[in-house]
């Protein structure tokens, strides 16, 4: 379990830079909001870059979990997918909604910090995965390529929400996700007929 004070510095980074930004806040910023020593920081993490990648693991784990508990509380697909949009509409409404912090530290970092865009890319494709799996019942050999489609909709909704508060963008989402699976059904019978 981790200490009280690495949970301190790790829960104020999250705050500061989901906020601000990864490079706009500096350690003396996360260190008084955390009320620690910046030795306290320096015994959990040898570096910013360590600190950041602590709360994106943090932060994937959490996203993850939250986004789950609520989806698998439905049973049927349409009713998951709709809670997957409905989950980011009540995330996009939060006071505290300033995008998603894995495509904010891609845009920061680009390639120069390959531990972060690893897990960037692991965070994305960890919902890719995860929405595939719910599909695949259903869809079969199409669950792949759908569950690419619904991340990228999603990702959409995310970065459209973030530059224009209070848009429609998960609802127009959510309309362009029930066409594509409607359209893929409809596909899927003209092969196979009964």
């Amino acid at each position: 379990m981790a200490s009280s004070k690495y949970q301190d510095l790790v829960d104020t980074a999250t705050r500061l830079f989901a906020q601000y930004g990864y490079t706009a806040v500096g350690i003396d910023r996360i260190i008084a909001e955390a009320g620690v020593a910046k030795m306290t920081l320096y015994k959990h993490f040898a570096s910013k870059q360590d600190l950041i990648v602590a709360v994106l693991k943090q932060r994937d784990q959490q996203f993850m979990q939250s986004l789950q508990t609520y989806v698998l509380q439905y049973t049927e697909l349409d009713l998951q997918i709709k809670a997957i949009f409905d989950w980011h509409q009540q995330w996009f409404q939060q006071a505290d909604f300033y995008g998603c912090m894995f495509i904010n530290a891609s845009a920061e970092f680009h390639q120069a910090q390959a531990t972060i865009q690893t897990i960037n890319q692991a965070h994305k494709q960890g919902i890719t995965d995860w929405l595939h799996s719910l599909l695949t019942p259903t869809y079969v050999e199409q669950a792949a390529a759908i569950a690419q489609q619904l991340s990228l909709l999603l990702d959409g909704a995310i970065v459209s929400t973030q530059i224009t508060p209070k848009s429609d963008a998960i609802l127009i989402a959510y309309q362009t996700a029930k066409f594509l699976l409607a359209y893929k059904n409809q596909k899927f019978n003209q092969n196979h007929p009964s």
